[in-house]
């Protein structure tokens, strides 16, 4: 029983559990948080009316291009063929080669070649929402690969020619192309079915976020609480933003370069980083919100008292009626044993008064008004030596006088003799 002191006690053994446990629920929520962000940063950009947009400038500004410099695509010489038809035949479809949907040649008649490639890839991006890439285009295998999973964030191989400059942001080998797959960006995220995919899923993980969060309010008392769910929050989203605020920089550093990407950039910052930017910013603020909370307010933090402990210390600590009162004539305390004799124990208003120990003026001394109290007699005889004398008190109403003429008071039991 000796070694039980040297051994952690079961509160300490609690406290190392709770705090594993809380550093587990922040780890997972900040994972799922940054699963249902990227979710619904997605399900913005996939959107019908952004996708569209987006479809149609990327096909215009960087598919086009593409396709021509390898012998398909909407060239200057194939545009005037197709002016030509529209204006004979205008409710006939254009005949474009490596498109499986039909445009009427009355859409692009009249119109210079930059407005009726808008045109026509702006029905192609209708198409491409509603039916996928296999529903839009009729191209060689090589290039159908190319233009289903192209990004211009990995450096592009096959052999395929691009007129287009690189992204002045640095570029993920080819073989990462896969890892854009894993984090959800495939041929299909820009369709109905993609946007509807990333609705469902971001749904799920935001419900799966608000019970980690909840959990760990639960674990925290005060400003804690507050505290416990922003740096989640902060930590799911500040590295994407940070890259979303440098690739911004770069691009306008390098703004002749990046031109032809400025649109599609433009608007995927618009829509898909700003998930991001804002939730990095609430948990920033928030954190700051609860660092004041517990400066201006530190009663919100943990008391010192243990759960459920109802107890009143204040009302405890109030002495009662009668108590407090100075001490008179208070008498030496009683000699304590010491190692080289005897020596005299400290008098009550030289002891410390930290908490649980005795104030100056404990014990208190009766009074009058005490229940119970009996004033002491006087019979004129000689205190113990070295004493002080008993103190009288007056008469009280309800209690018997003290004897008078220093006779003693008459016996309780007259038949019994006193003892002298």
């Amino acid at each position: 029983r000796g070694k039980s002191a040297d051994r952690p006690s079961m509160d300490t053994f609690a406290s190392k559990i709770k705090a594993s446990a809380e550093r587990f629920v922040a780890f997972a929520l900040a994972l799922v948080l940054l699963g249902a962000l990227w979710s619904t940063a997605l399900g913005r950009l996939s959107e019908q009316s952004t996708a569209e947009t987006l479809l149609t400038r990327a096909g215009t500004d960087i598919i086009n291009p593409l396709l021509t410099a390898n012998d398909s695509g909407i060239g200057e010489t194939l545009y005037q063929q197709l002016q030509s038809t529209a204006k004979a035949k205008p409710n006939a479809a254009l005949p474009i080669g490596f498109l499986k949907i039909s445009v009427p040649g009355k859409a692009i008649a009249g119109k210079s070649f930059a407005d009726g490639s808008r045109v026509i890839y702006a029905a192609i991006a209708d198409a491409y929402y509603r039916l996928g890439p296999a529903g839009v285009f009729a191209l060689p295998a090589q290039l159908q690969s190319v233009v289903s999973g192209y990004t211009p964030f990995v450096q592009q191989t096959g052999g395929v020619k691009s007129p287009l400059p690189n992204l002045p942001i640095p570029q993920l080998p080819a073989f990462a192309s896969q890892l854009y797959t894993a984090v959800g960006i495939t041929p299909t995220t820009l369709t109905a079915e993609g946007h509807a995919t990333n609705t469902a899923r971001s749904l799920w993980l935001w419900i799966i976020a608000g019970v980690l969060a909840l959990a760990l309010v639960l674990m925290n008392r005060g400003w804690d609480r507050l505290w416990s769910v922003a740096w989640p929050l902060f930590h799911s989203s500040w590295h994407i933003a940070l890259f979303g605020l440098l690739a911004t920089v770069l691009v306008n550093v390098k703004s002749a370069q990046a031109a032809p990407y400025l649109p599609i950039l433009t608007l995927i910052s618009g829509t898909f980083m700003t998930v991001f930017y804002i939730s990095a910013g609430l948990g920033i603020a928030l954190v700051i919100v609860s660092l004041v909370g517990n400066r201006v307010a530190p009663a919100g933090k943990a008391s010192a008292a243990p759960h459920g402990d109802t107890r009143d210390y204040a009302a405890e600590a109030t002495p009662a009626a009668g108590y407090g009162r100075p001490v008179v004539n208070a008498q030496p305390a009683s000699p304590e044993p010491h190692a080289g004799g005897y020596r005299a124990a400290p008098a009550y208003d030289e002891r410390p008064t930290t908490p649980g120990y005795p104030s100056p003026n404990y014990p208190p001394q009766p009074t009058p008004d005490a229940p119970g109290y009996y004033p002491p007699s006087q019979y004129g005889q000689q205190s113990p030596q070295g004493y002080p004398p008993p103190q009288a008190y007056p008469p009280q109403p309800g209690y018997p006088p003290p004897p008078a003429n220093d006779e003693p008071p008459t016996p309780r039991y007259p038949e019994y003799p006193q003892r002298p």
